[in-house]
Order: C-alpha cells, then sequence, then structure tokens
C-alpha cells in the first residue's frame, strides 16, 4: 500500500504573529509621523507667507507715514485745507531784544504813608513780572 502524504499546512507560529502584528504597527506608526510631519511643514510655510505679507504691508505703511510727515505734504495741507499763506518776506518783522531794559521810577510828589508805600511796592513789582 501506498502511503498518501496528507499535505498539512504549517500554521504560522504564534512569535511569528506577533512579530508581524508588531512590524505592522511600527510601520503604521512610523507613516503617522511623516504625515504629521508634512502637515505642520505645510502649516509652517503658510504661516511664513503671511508673515512676509504682513511684513511687506507695514513697510507700505511706513512709506505713507514718512510721506504723510514730510515737509511738502505738511505745507500742501496747511495751504489747501486749512487756508494758511505762507508768510512773504516783506511781511516778517524781527524784534530786537537785546536793548538794555531800564526802569525810571517818577519821583514821589507827595509824601505817603507806610501803608501806601507798601502798595506801590506790590504795584511795582506787580508791573515788573507781567
Amino acid at each position: 500500500m501506498k502511503k498518501t502524504r496528507k499535505n498539512k499546512r504549517k500554521l504560522i507560529s504564534p512569535f511569528t504573529f506577533c512579530m508581524s502584528v508588531v512590524c505592522v504597527l511600527l510601520v503604521g506608526f512610523v507613516l503617522n509621523s511623516y504625515i504629521s510631519l508634512n502637515e505642520l511643514t505645510l502649516q509652517s510655510e503658510k504661516k511664513k507667507n503671511e508673515l512676509e505679507e504682513l511684513q511687506s504691508r507695514i513697510s507700505v505703511l511706513n512709506v505713507q507715514i514718512d510721506r504723510k510727515n514730510s515737509l511738502a505734504s505738511i505745507e500742501e495741507i496747511a495751504t489747501e485745507q486749512l487756508g494758511m499763506v505762507k508768510l512773504e518776506s516783506f511781511r516778517i518783522h524781527t524784534v530786537n531784544l537785546a536793548e538794555d531794559d531800564s526802569v525810571e521810577i517818577s519821583p514821589e510828589k507827595e509824601k505817603n504813608t507806610f501803608l501806601d508805600g507798601v502798595v506801590n511796592s506790590f504795584n511795582i513789582l506787580y508791573e515788573y513780572l507781567n
């Protein structure tokens, strides 16, 4: 008689099965981390682009501020909007304050009482301060 061979399927050992599951999980975690890294990189690039746009906007606004603070712009606003007129050279008068100041007290014609003298002193001081 012939012996028939039965081909028995070899079952996967439990160790091999566990190691296969662990390897598949590790590959899944690595892929997930790469996907997360890619998403964060894209968000970072978007934020960098926004920052560049805002910095260019700041430079445009700084130029506008400088333009508005220029003397030509201020003069234009003063003459056109506020109706001011630039002084001509013949309208300018100079006052020389370098001369010595002097105060003359007129002589007293009549005798004053002590109280009149105090009041006059305060009046002289008041006029001097003004």
